[in-house]
């Protein structure tokens, strides 16, 4: 099964291939500005170093047969914008353009692997002179591009900020659920007298266990009997001694 390329991938693979700063690459460019335009290019990558003869180099993008086919009909389209270009390529699949088809002068660009296969060297144009109804949409694409860049790039920090601003009140949050925990583990080592940290011949886990029995069972309860007990006992025999009942200390057995 082949593989359907989107215009949106292909435009996407043309600036991967004329990347800056090599290339300034813009797309949807038009022949001229307002009511004046007639045609637009759906991409145009200009070349800034001189090395590569500041080449302008103009491209038609198709993603589908039939588009492809209403082209052929009229190629003469293409010229309004073609006739300031050093050289031009069809970007399309095979399953889109065949090689026969390609207009005489044209390269063709295919989609392979993550980038585009050259199929078809363009031959080298003889460009007129820009005219200043294109210059002018050139200028207008570009300030449009930097206008959208500029607010992508202002949501991408705005959100960034809201994100960081989320991440450093969660970690408010945590370092007072910690402080808490703490001080909870602090007073709890000072009124029992054991340190978690100590190593006890009970696990952690043996001697909460330990806490939990004393909890929930009636031990505390027996306990304060038996204190309520013994001082009724020693109270009774402080009494009997005074009265010289008995000697108490026969009967502690002394």
């Amino acid at each position: 099964m082949k593989i359907k390329y989107t215009s949106k991938i292909l435009k996407q693979r043309i600036g991967e291939r004329f990347p800056s700063p090599a290339y300034s690459t813009l797309f949807e460019v038009r022949d001229a500005t307002a009511g004046m335009a007639t045609r637009s290019a759906d991409a145009i990558s200009f070349c800034a170093w001189p090395s590569r003869g500041f080449d302008i180099i103009g491209f038609e993008i198709k993603s589908h047969r039939g588009d492809w086919l209403n082209e052929l009909k009229t190629p003469e389209k293409a010229e309004n914008i073609y006739k300031y270009c050093d050289k031009w390529y069809i970007v399309g699949s095979d399953n889109i353009i065949h090689a026969d088809e390609v207009p005489n002068n044209w390269g063709w660009l295919a989609p392979e692997g993550n980038g585009l296969k050259e199929i078809i060297k363009p031959k080298e144009l003889k460009p007129k002179e820009v005219s200043k109804e294109f210059v002018m949409s050139i200028m207008r694409n570009v300030n449009n591009s930097y206008t959208l860049n500029s607010k992508i790039e202002n949501k991408i920090t705005e959100e960034a900020e809201r994100r960081l601003k989320f991440e450093k009140a969660a970690h408010e949050r945590q370092l007072e659920e910690y402080q808490d925990f703490k001080d909870k583990v602090t007073q709890f080592e000072k009124s029992s007298g054991l340190t978690l940290g100590h190593t006890w011949k009970y696990s952690l886990k043996d001697l909460g266990k330990i806490v939990n029995t004393i909890i929930n069972s009636d031990l505390s309860d027996k306990i304060n009997k038996a204190k309520i007990q013994y001082n009724y006992a020693k109270n009774t025999l402080e009494s009997l001694e005074a009265m010289h009942i008995i000697d108490i200390n026969k009967i502690k057995g002394e």
